[in-house]
């Protein structure tokens, strides 16, 4: 059976999650605890093979390494570009791209 994902597949893909969760100390039992003071952004890059349903459910941003082609782009709405998005990653986690480049 194929899946509407198979032409992701075979090639390095770059995958980026970011979620957000309460700084250490603070009370999120009180009412109205959530603002920018508390709240922490984490990212989670990962390198994989094929990308799945899950994968591109969770994923923020998705990028196809061969082709320097944003797959997805969760941060698209008003936040960052495709093309801004592309050079962030590239640059920040520059050693992943390369082990990838130089590994597939």
């Amino acid at each position: 059976m194929h899946s509407k994902f198979d032409y992701l597949r075979q090639r390095p893909f770059f995958v980026l999650e970011i979620y957000h969760r309460p700084r250490s100390g603070v009370r999120t039992e009180r009412k109205d605890w959530m603002s920018e003071a508390t709240i922490q952004s984490v990212e989670q890059p990962r390198l994989v093979t094929r990308i799945s349903h899950s994968v591109m459910l969770h994923a923020t941003v998705i990028i196809d390494i061969r082709s320097d082609a944003v797959i997805k782009n969760g941060l698209r709405d008003g936040i960052a570009s495709d093309a801004a998005i592309l050079t962030r990653c590239k640059r920040e986690y520059s050693a992943m791209f390369a082990s990838a480049r130089g590994h597939w």
